[in-house]
């Protein structure tokens, strides 16, 4: 039986100052404590569709933000995005390896709700960490504005520079339904856990929905093997290991995906059911709230007859390109 239906909702963008760390991550914190979204409706931290956020300061610098999902969540899960321009000896997920300062991380936590320690300690909440990937370009390339999308599962925070097509992005939460029960295919909850990152060598590409299956580094929820590249996972059930895991079908082929595509009265079309799966073999499950559609900006809304019926992920704040639509449901 298919899980509980996930209801995106756009919280915003948050500029800060140019090609700061610490600047960023406060930026983050900010958008997750807003008391409104982007399109006026009251937001509550902690209810709804409303991550809270709290936020670690060493020595005065904001240094790490760790978001808690609205939802009950019996396994703890916590997520941390974070960084610094000292070099921290952090707990690296594989296949990244060396870490290095001045990029965003992104790293998650099971069966432990208060941080105890510094983000990068070896257990900072005590037990339950899985490690960190590499989530954002050094910043060194101006990044000046985050955005923020969430749902009572999941979240997604993108990094750029303002107004043009130079994004990172991380997210994490049950963002895929198994479509089955018990372990192996589940947790106890009957969800999957997870995280996704872009890495820090490149941008998202304009059609970066062409990479899917360990295809290429360049893409967004999808895995490659390289250290500093893009990486997608879930946790194997029960534990707190992480399987790695890809999207396994593109819109068109490998075509790029289509400008404009709608059906007969002009309506958008979509596809929701995109599988993940590991080694080409064992599937684990299909997104939630997710779906191909069309060539599209980044903060872009979907209405249908003056309703918010969802909202664009991509690569570009500037251009239409490659995106993932968000269901507002």
């Amino acid at each position: 039986m298919p899980l509980a239906t996930l209801h995106y909702r756009f919280v915003g963008s948050q500029a800060f100052t140019a090609s700061s760390i610490s600047g960023c991550l406060d930026a983050i914190y900010t958008l997750g404590g807003r008391t409104t979204y982007a399109n006026g409706t009251t937001r509550t931290p902690g209810s709804g569709s409303a991550w809270t956020w709290t936020r670690q300061q060493i020595g005065g610098i904001t240094e790490a933000c760790i978001g808690a999902m609205p939802a009950a969540n019996a396994l703890n899960m916590r997520f941390v995005v974070a960084g610094s321009t000292t070099s921290r000896a952090y707990t690296v997920l594989a296949p990244d390896a060396a870490t290095i300062s001045n990029v965003l991380v992104q790293g998650m936590n099971r069966g432990a709700a208060t941080l105890t320690g510094n983000w990068y300690d070896a257990q900072p909440f005590g037990s339950g960490n899985v490690g960190y990937w590499r989530c954002s370009l050094a910043f060194t390339n101006a990044q000046a504005v985050a955005y923020m999308w969430e749902s009572e599962e999941t979240y997604i925070i993108e990094v750029g520079i303002t107004g043009s097509s130079t994004f990172s992005a991380c997210g994490g939460g049950a963002f895929l339904d198994p479509k089955d029960t018990g372990s192996p295919a589940a947790e106890t909850d009957g969800r999957l856990y997870g995280q996704w990152s872009t890495g820090s060598t490149e941008v998202i590409p304009a059609q970066f929905l062409t990479n899917y299956f360990l295809a290429g580094g360049g893409g967004m929820m999808t895995h490659y093997t390289g250290s500093a590249r893009g990486h997608h996972c879930v946790l194997n059930p029960g534990t707190t290991t992480a399987v790695v895991t890809s999207r396994m079908i593109i819109p068109g082929g490998t075509a790029a995906m289509p400008a404009g595509q709608q059906n007969p009265n002009g309506k958008l079309v979509m596809v929701e059911d995109v599988p993940f799966n590991q080694a080409n073999s064992t599937v684990w499950g299909s997104w939630r709230a997710m779906a191909y559609t069309r060539l599209a900006i980044t903060g872009q809304v979907w209405r249908l007859s003056g309703v918010e019926k969802g909202y664009f992920v991509g690569g570009s704040a500037s251009t239409a390109q490659d995106g993932i639509l968000l269901l507002a449901n």
